[in-house]
């Protein structure tokens, strides 16, 4: 950890308790619960693996963007719109959505 100028600054928890944009119902809030706790062994995981913190930050930012990728793909295929077949080798469980 960093001391002096460039030491971190303390951030508030993992916004597991920050409030919805709409109404927020038992289920978001507990969906939004297990993200944070899947996050948390995430990290306490890979720090017992030896990874720094940026290392750790770097693969939560990956997950983050594949995660994203593939609700595009999930979305474009349940609209009927075409997905190359390249991207469909990325999702092998996603082909039951092809034609619906």
């Amino acid at each position: 950890m960093t001391r002096g100028k460039y030491a971190a600054v303390s951030r508030p928890s993992l916004k597991a308790a920050r409030p919805a944009k709409g109404l927020d119902t038992e289920h978001q809030r507990q969906k939004r619960l297990a993200a944070v706790e899947n996050r948390r062994f995430l990290r306490k995981e890979w720090r017992r693996q030896g990874l720094s913190d940026i290392r750790i930050r770097e693969r939560f930012r990956r997950n983050k963007a594949l995660d994203l990728h593939r609700g595009h793909v999930e979305r474009a295929l349940s609209e009927g719109k075409p997905v190359p077949a390249e991207v469909l080798r990325d999702y092998p469980d996603l082909t039951p959505y092809i034609g619906k």
